[in-house]
């Protein structure tokens, strides 16, 4: 019996291609991100061997399954190709499917990293060196109605402004410090980013030390972009004071040389960027674990400023 509240969903997943060969005997929601529903999916083999491989799929007999909902048209394809990606590096859990509605991989064991009890110093040894195999990937030549679209960090802010529901003399004040600390990208080299490296999304093994059971998850916000954005995001969405930062970058390494200060700046503005999809959240969903997150990020904005500003409540 499937143990998953919605018939739809159930119905759904078990007519999947690549649960043919498989009785799909459980279907249970895992504790996913906050913009997606991500379920557990337990399968047998209808052929009673161990491996087998038919119509293009790699089969296992007793199988668990992570399938993630990417009906989100603007990050579906950027998602799969991220997340297939990180598998090639060893960085991540392997793609077995993907359509219009469904990522479907193998599930991977693992405690997320920010629930791990150890130092930020820790976490960033773990974190950094998985970025830096990301960053080193070279950029591919991908179709021209299939591509990893560069992200626009001006234009993401501008359309959570346009979305807030803040009044127009505080849009003012948070436009303006964009623009205060905005960096020209355009002759900066691009590299394949996660694009929201929250130590959620890494999931560590505890039972052994080896890399390949460190797995890098959730590739939705993946894009093109300069390191320093993908480090300045880090550091927003894990809070991660500026000195800590400046020193877990020792554990980075491309070969390319990081700017702090443009990764500090980039900090602030995915610090508005985070605190502003949260509050959009707020206003979508009305939960008050969306308005103390986006005060986290607002009370790390003025940290990394060293100001006060009139549009934060407090």
């Amino acid at each position: 019996m499937l143990s998953v509240s919605s018939s739809h969903i159930a119905s759904s997943l078990t007519q999947l291609p690549c649960f043919n060969n498989e009785t799909v005997q459980a279907i249970m929601p895992l504790l996913g991100g906050l913009s997606h529903e991500v379920y557990r999916v337990d399968c047998v083999s209808n052929r009673g061997i161990v491996d087998y491989k038919a119509d293009g799929f790699e089969y296992q007999s007793n199988k668990r399954y992570v399938a993630k909902r990417v009906e989100k048209r603007e990050t579906r394809f950027a998602e799969v190709v991220g997340a297939q990606k990180a598998f090639q590096l060893g960085l991540g859990p392997k793609v077995i499917y993907a359509n219009e509605q469904w990522l479907i991989s193998e599930f991977v064991d693992g405690t997320p990293l920010a629930n791990v009890d150890m130092s930020i110093t820790d976490k960033l040894s773990i974190c950094l060196p998985l970025l830096s195999r990301l960053h080193q990937e070279p950029i591919e030549l991908l179709d021209s109605e299939q591509h990893l679209g560069r992200l626009n960090v001006q234009n993401t802010i501008d359309v959570l402004l346009n979305h807030s529901c803040r009044p127009n003399s505080q849009k003012k004040v948070i436009a303006d410090l964009v623009q205060e600390h905005y960096i020209d990208t355009s002759n900066l080299p691009l590299v394949h980013i996660h694009g929201d490296c929250n130590f959620t999304n890494i999931l560590v093994n505890l039972k052994t030390n080896k890399e390949r059971d460190i797995n890098l998850i959730d590739f939705e916000a993946t894009s093109l972009a300069t390191a320093e954005f993908e480090l300045g995001m880090l550091m927003a969405v894990n809070l991660i004071p500026e000195h800590e930062m400046k020193n877990g970058l020792k554990h980075y390494h491309t070969g390319t040389e990081i700017d702090d200060d443009i990764v500090t700046r980039n900090a602030i503005l995915s610090c508005l960027i985070n605190a502003l999809w949260y509050e959009q959240q707020v206003k979508t969903y009305s939960r008050q674990y969306y308005q103390v997150k986006a005060s986290q990020q607002y009370q790390l904005l003025e940290q990394l400023t060293g100001l006060k500003y009139s549009f934060i409540s407090k």
